[in-house]
């Protein structure tokens, strides 16, 4: 019997070492893992704490990052007559109709994104005809609201 005892003994310790090992490694990328998990939480809280993140206000394309970007402050359109004039939400009147609710947009000048604005939103009168309005109610049950 004694002469089992060593082999087994020594095989023994062979796999607590191995299993050892295998602890150490994995306990190494868990520390990793939360390494990684934390900088992006970081990177997250950052992203929330810039504002709305529109090109209009960060200068800087949500998309690909990066910091050159066109504002176009006029966008035209031509009448049925050919007229230039700007594009817009609606217009008001017959003889010189007068828009209202002119846009602008901002481009990245790396991807191409195009974010559109309303220059005055308050500008348009709402006609129920040509327009609803959809309005979310946030405080609502759960827990993304």
């Amino acid at each position: 019997m004694a002469s089992t005892a060593g082999p087994i003994a020594l095989a023994c310790a062979m796999a607590r070492d191995e299993e050892t090992k295998r602890l150490r490694a994995l306990e190494d990328q868990v520390s990793f893992l939360t390494q990684q998990l934390e900088a992006l939480a970081r990177e997250v809280e950052g992203r929330r704490e810039e504002g709305d993140g529109s090109m209009r206000t960060q200068l800087r394309c949500p998309a690909c990052r990066c910091r050159k970007i066109l504002h176009a402050k006029q966008i035209l359109d031509r009448t049925d007559s050919g007229e230039k004039r700007q594009l817009s939400v609606t217009s008001e009147g017959f003889w010189s109709p007068k828009s209202r609710g002119t846009f602008e947009c901002h481009i990245c000048t790396a991807c191409g994104l195009v974010e559109w604005h309303v220059t005055d939103p308050s500008e348009i009168k709402i006609d129920d005809d040509k327009f609803e309005i959809h309005e979310v109610d946030d405080r609502g049950p759960g827990p993304y609201r």
